[in-house]
């Protein structure tokens, strides 16, 4: 492919004539304002191809390997495959990667490309020419706009679900200016990649479980049983250990929720939640978080959960589902974190407030988790890759994972803002957006002055019996 001393009108006007064929027009007169744009600055790798450096909330990007962009592209895609015909690409990038898959494809395969990103591709296409490749019959582009990006991840989750794969170019997805649009992004792509790591496992574990499930209950029972009661979610981040021991004799007040990994640190310290849920299908959390457990608290837990889990817990069992197709009645919202399906939960069974404690969700301390957590362990220093606002006002570094789980939460909190209070008394790590920061302390002691006007006693076993 001949390489243009950078930006050409020519080449974008003779690719733009191409994309009439997917009902994207493209003006001529925007091509001026690409010479004086800032955006992307067009560059020469070593090998002699074109390629663009931008910003990003991370530092400066490079838009292609400025060494070799053609070698990166091919060992970036060596291992995709292509099935049900078809396969979707999130990013066009500058095209190598693109053009690196179409070499791969048959003539009956389908390779569709979404892009989010408008100014990257104006000046892509002003770089480099696409004619052969937007002429193909079995390429298709699709430029998204900012409204478009849910509906889009829908399409793309929906046809995961049908066997077809999507491969993401994440230099694309990181120059995304719009820090929105650029994070449901991410979010998804690390849901996506964790879904499909684990797929064969779901899969699996759907099987083998319907035996047990006849055994369960299924978790729509609760719903509505605990109407206007204050519930605190308790999940196992470093800060539990401040004030975890203010929770004990408080289970016929407040409805506790303990998330899987916390479980034996409640255990421990003579606390008995009311609840205990796990969302998660990987085979060793039966081993890490249940293990010479004996205990009658009911469990919360996936149609997909560990069979083991299932089959050898010794309390009650709830089932809940996230697929509408599979049980339309006993479903339970999950995400990036097991607290998403423990925050539903308690608005489910009519909880309210909803109170966070351990919810870091960072690295504020030595350790991972709170101590005799399972899984905790001493935290290699790290410098964090997003900025935040911290639980007291200050900032705070957090890794790309726990920052999604942050979104991810409080976008489920914004939906249900109208309805429910939400508290965050973890009293530490990142600020929760759409919660009010209390100290547990100050939080308990609200909650049972009311109590005092209402001396209704929580009792678990009545209800799940």
């Amino acid at each position: 492919m001949e390489v243009i001393n950078y930006f050409s009108q020519e080449l974008f006007k003779q690719n733009s004539l191409f994309l009439r064929r997917f009902n994207i027009l493209i003006d001529d007169s925007i091509f001026p304002m690409l010479l004086s744009s800032n955006d992307f600055i067009p560059e020469f790798s070593e090998d002699g191809y074109p390629i663009l450096t931008t910003t990003s909330s991370s530092g400066t990007l490079t838009l292609a390997s400025s060494i070799s962009p053609l070698e990166e592209a091919n060992n970036l895609v060596k291992d995709i495959k292509v099935s049900c015909n078809k396969l979707n690409v999130v990013g066009f990038g500058l095209g190598y990667h693109i053009e690196q898959i179409y070499m791969k494809i048959s003539p009956n395969d389908l390779l569709k490309v979404y892009e989010p990103n408008l100014t990257l591709f104006l000046h892509t296409i002003a770089l480099r020419d696409f004619s052969y490749l937007f002429s193909a019959k079995n390429f298709s582009l699709q430029l998204i706009k900012n409204e478009q990006i849910i509906s889009t991840l829908e399409e793309l989750s929906k046809d995961f679900d049908s066997g077809i794969d999507t491969f993401f170019h994440l230099p694309s997805i990181k120059s995304i200016k719009l820090p929105e649009t650029r994070e449901l992004i991410e979010e998804f792509y690390i849901t996506y990649s964790t879904t499909k790591k684990f797929k064969d496992q779901i899969k699996n574990n759907i099987k083998e479980n319907t035996k047990f499930i006849k055994k369960c209950k299924p978790v729509s029972l609760l719903f509505s049983t605990f109407q206007n009661t204050p519930a605190i979610i308790i999940a196992a981040g470093p800060s539990l250990d401040k004030n975890i021991k203010l929770l004990k004799g408080l289970e016929s007040k407040i409805v506790l929720i303990a998330v899987d990994s916390a479980l034996k640190i409640c255990l421990d310290m003579q606390i008995k939640p009311n609840f205990v849920i796990s969302s998660d299908p990987y085979e060793n959390i039966p081993k890490l978080f249940f293990e010479g457990i004996n205990s009658n608290i009911p469990l919360i837990c996936m149609h997909y959960s560990a069979p083991k889990l299932i089959e050898n817990y010794k309390g009650d069992k709830y089932i809940a589902f996230n697929d509408n197709s599979i049980n339309s009645q006993a479903i339970l919202e999950t995400g990036e974190t097991v607290v998403i399906a423990a925050t539903d939960f308690a608005y489910k069974i009519g909880c309210n407030p909803i109170i966070f404690i351990g919810l870091d969700l960072c690295f504020p301390s030595e350790l991972s988790h709170a101590k005799g957590c399972p899984v905790s362990k001493p935290v290699i220093p790290y410098t964090g890759s997003r900025i935040v606002e911290s639980y007291d006002g200050k900032t705070i570094t957090t890794t790309v994972a726990f920052y999604m789980m942050k979104k991810s939460l409080e976008r489920y909190i914004n939906k249900k803002l109208n309805e429910i209070t939400f508290i965050d008394s973890t009293e530490g790590g990142v600020k929760i957006e759409g919660t009010k920061t209390i100290p547990l302390s100050e939080t308990i002691e609200n909650i049972l002055k009311c109590k005092a006007n209402n001396p209704y006693e929580i009792n678990t076993r009545e209800i799940t019996s």
